[in-house]
């Protein structure tokens, strides 16, 4: 999915091959690994990409 926040475009990517229902197992912003389960938007007008994996 895509998601636009100001000036900054994201494509947000969500991983389910454990085929769960629910929890967020981690978040990945721009090829790395966040340490919390919230991503922080950033009016930067740069593109970003989000992979978030279930689990």
């Amino acid at each position: 999915m895509r998601y636009r926040f100001g000036s900054a475009r994201c494509r947000i990517h969500v991983d389910n091959k454990a085929r769960v229902c629910r929890g967020v197992r981690s978040i990945v912003l721009d090829d790395e690994p966040l340490t919390d389960t919230k991503v922080s938007l950033t009016n930067d007008g740069r593109f970003h990409g989000v992979r978030v994996i279930l689990g």
